[in-house]
């Protein structure tokens, strides 16, 4: 028993959220602002039941840091 769908729902739900807030935030060049926006609506999900779930699979890491990746790259601009 793995949870490698879970991983599947949650970078798929992540990368849901965080299309959204490209496409509404695109006006904003405050970094900040983009990292307020993760804080509140990407992190929570990806984060949420961690404890219980703990990715210990290399693949499994990189589904949920790819991410992660990509909202530190928009808010950078480098994107």
């Amino acid at each position: 028993m793995t949870f490698s769908l879970h991983f599947d729902k949650f970078k798929s739900s992540g990368a849901k959220l965080l299309g959204f807030i490209k496409r509404r935030a695109h006006e904003f060049d405050d970094p900040y602002v983009t990292k307020t926006l993760n804080c509140a609506f990407v992190r929570p999900i990806m984060e949420y039941g961690s404890l219980i779930w703990n990715p210990y699979e290399l693949g499994d890491t990189a589904k949920i840091e790819s991410i992660q990746k990509q909202i530190i790259l928009y808010a950078l601009k480098e994107v």
